[in-house]
């Protein structure tokens, strides 16, 4: 009977730190979590499986009867076409009963790469001693399954909510905090474990890994499941020591803008350390050098654009970058500009990837100068350039303020199939050398104009000469305004790194630094202008 309750044949719990439900005629008192202890407290945490349709009832019921306030949760409900976890709670503003239970979702905030819910827990049929509880359910969107996130920022800054609320809401009474990813293992553990070393290396000055997971797995089975998993501990734990908290309230933001010696420190430090897997294997090939315009620059294996290839070809190579945006996962594309020998890859890129946006940050020119591009594109209304398997017609242009907007119908034809999509393609015309500040609303404007365009299921394609200094500013300034909005906090330092962590170099020059600051700044004085972005 218990075995069904089981995700995985093979993740059990041990029976020494198995959490035992309350036994009645109806239920059992099994459920497949564990005890973990924190770094100083016992039972700080419950690492379970992510519940199944069948058991949602029994975890809501160990809720209950653990007085837990907090969930954290670490998967999605599907991944890669799989089922993961169960969706175990309502839709916001509607309530279900699971068993002896009424659970309500009163709230949701999207914060990019996790989401908090606000959820209202009441027993059934208890009117007399009836209590409302509301449960804090942390669910981080970003973390594929016996793999890690990429970026590192967002899980850090989850943590620290999750402690924050914890700090504040076990002064009344302790309980334990709910992990669980699918298998409560892998996922789950590293999360548990990084919260335990932080404290260790609070109170110690020092942490010991090793030991830490050995701990954790003598409570429950294979906690950190991968090396992936445990290479990542290392490096959330070297990243809080070494860079401490770089977040700051947005009314200091012109203190700090002042303050030079300290940003060009806050600069020097983003080498400290190194993005966790930095292989460029494919860019550095033989046949792919000549499209490299910077060595410095050359797009990661774990986060390069992908072409589709024929048969009878090698497999194409643009030098662009996948990037994440705070609100959207991998829809950004980062591309230095197309040279003579590669145009027609350049726009198989955008159509294999879905882009409908272009954004050119570049002087348009020959191409044959480090800070020019060349016209990749058709030059007048009506005309068309072929480009390989694929037709390129300018369908409209019209100048607005700080840029040039086209409309661009793409057809590729091949033996196979014949395709047409229309493409957005906004030109920068203001960004010559350092703004000035009527650039910098000019660039504020253009940031609002993608972010009004752009589609759920689209992709937008940023590019200039170098596919990081230039684009590096303006996606950062994008992900910082986003989070401005919604947490009214500000972390350059964090943003510009974690864009480093998916390419090489982004925002590549301390002025490029002091342009993402600056950006902000005049998007703060001018908030209502640029309220939609």
């Amino acid at each position: 009977e218990n075995n069904k309750k089981n995700r995985y044949k093979n993740i059990l719990p041990y029976d020494s730190t198995r959490v035992v439900l309350r036994k009645s005629a109806k239920y059992s008192d099994y459920i497949n979590a564990n005890f973990i202890d924190g770094y100083s407290q016992l039972h700080k945490f419950i690492a379970t499986q992510g519940p199944l349709t069948r058991t949602s009832e029994d975890f809501w019921r160990m809720v209950w009867e653990q007085e837990s306030l907090i969930i954290v949760m670490l998967a999605n409900v599907m991944e890669d076409g799989k089922a993961k976890c169960a969706k175990y709670w309502p839709e916001v503003g509607k309530s279900c009963s699971y068993g002896g239970y009424n659970v309500e979702t009163v709230e949701e905030k999207n914060y990019g790469s996790y989401i908090l819910r606000t959820i209202h827990l009441e027993e059934i049929g208890n009117e007399y001693a009836s209590v409302l509880r509301k449960i804090q359910h942390f669910q981080y969107i970003r973390w594929p399954d016996h793999g890690v996130p990429l970026i590192t920022s967002s899980l850090i800054r989850m943590h620290n909510k999750v402690n924050d609320e914890y700090e504040d809401l076990v002064k009344d009474k302790a309980f334990p905090i709910i992990v669980h990813c699918s298998a409560g293992a892998g996922r789950t553990g590293t999360y548990i474990g990084f919260d335990i070393l932080c404290d260790e290396m609070q109170s110690k000055n020092q942490v010991n890994v090793y030991r830490a997971v050995l701990n954790m797995r003598n409570q429950r089975m294979d906690m950190v499941q991968s090396m992936k998993q445990y290479v990542l501990l290392h490096k959330l734990l070297s990243e809080c020591h070494e860079l401490g908290s770089t977040a700051f309230k947005p009314s200091e933001l012109h203190e700090r803008i002042a303050q030079h010696t300290m940003l060009l420190k806050e600069f020097d430090n983003l080498n400290l350390i190194l993005p966790m897997i930095t292989s460029s294997k494919f860019a550095i090939q033989h046949s792919n050098k000549p499209v490299n315009k910077d060595i410095n620059i050359l797009p990661y294996d774990h986060s390069r654009v992908l072409i589709t290839t024929n048969e009878k070809e090698e497999a194409p190579y643009l030098n662009a970058s996948f990037i994440s945006e705070y609100m959207v996962n991998e829809s950004t594309i980062v591309a230095q500009d197309p040279l003579p020998i590669n145009v027609d890859v350049f726009w198989r890129a955008v159509v294999d990837n879905n882009v409908n946006i272009i954004v050119m940050l570049s002087q348009p020119g020959n191409g044959e100068t480090q800070d020019t591009c060349l016209p990749y594109y058709p030059q007048e209304n009506g005309s068309s350039e072929k480009y390989g398997e694929i037709s390129v017609t300018q369908m409209e242009e019209c100048t607005k303020q700080g840029y040039v907007q086209r409309k661009l119908q793409v057809v590729i034809s091949t033996k196979l199939l014949i395709m047409q999509v229309m493409i957005t393609h906004l030109q920068c015309v203001f960004w010559k050398e350092s703004l000035k500040p009527d650039d910098m609303r000019n660039l504020l404007n253009l940031i609002a104009v993608v972010g009004h365009l752009r589609t759920e299921h689209g992709s937008v394609l940023i590019h200039c000469c170098d596919g990081a200094g230039r684009s590096g500013v303006f996606c950062a300034l994008n992900n910082l305004i986003q989070r401005l909005r919604a947490e009214d906090e500000i972390d350059v330092f964090r943003t510009v790194k974690d864009l480093r962590d998916m390419r090489p170099q982004m925002v590549r020059s301390f002025d490029n630094y002091m342009t993402c600051y600056k950006g902000l700044a005049e998007f703060r004085s001018s908030f209502d202008t640029y309220a939609n972005v």
